[in-house]
């Protein structure tokens, strides 16, 4: 038995949450727009604090995109990720979509030594329309946009923790 900790590890102001997800199987970290990323490591502990590795796992990142005026971008470090398993759309699925844009960076996430992926919309999304899925397991088409094509699912082997850096801007 463990638990998925998440702790701040930059400056962080939150934003009120948006409604309509599901709270059983998702998780909202909401961002107030900022010109500086925002980073979140994520750890697996069991009931002493004590890290528990696990095996293999995916989280996956949902509701990327661009509108009014308001840009996200994601984050991670190479060295944290299973490429090979990782899902990202317009590159290893849904190769006709122009959703979002995936770079690889020869730096870390906050500009050292390293290596990172940056994710960030590259369409604009409909005017007032923010396009949160309900339910993680049924993504539709919202607003004009496949919610599936705005959805990266990152891999991870034999990992306890890992970090996120997030940009609202």
């Amino acid at each position: 038995v463990f638990d998925l900790v998440v702790r701040v590890v930059s400056n962080y102001q939150g934003k009120s949450s948006m409604t309509g997800y599901v709270p059983e199987q998702m998780v909202q970290i909401s961002n107030k727009a900022s010109n500086h990323m925002r980073f979140f490591e994520f750890s697996f502990e069991n009931s002493q604090n004590l890290s528990v590795v696990l095996t293999n796992f995916y989280i996956t990142i949902l509701n990327l995109d661009r509108e009014n005026g308001i840009f996200e971008e994601i984050c991670v470090e190479q060295e944290e990720v299973s490429m090979e398993h990782t899902l990202i759309p317009g590159m290893n699925i849904f190769t006709d979509s122009n959703t979002l844009t995936t770079t690889f960076q020869d730096t870390s996430c906050r500009g050292g030594n390293g290596a990172s992926i940056v994710f960030s919309p590259r369409t604009l999304s409909e005017p007032g329309c923010n396009n949160i899925p309900s339910d993680p397991f049924d993504l539709k088409t919202s607003c004009g946009v496949q919610q599936m094509h705005q959805a990266i699912q990152l891999a991870f082997q034999n990992r306890s923790k890992f970090t996120i850096g997030s940009l609202v801007a």
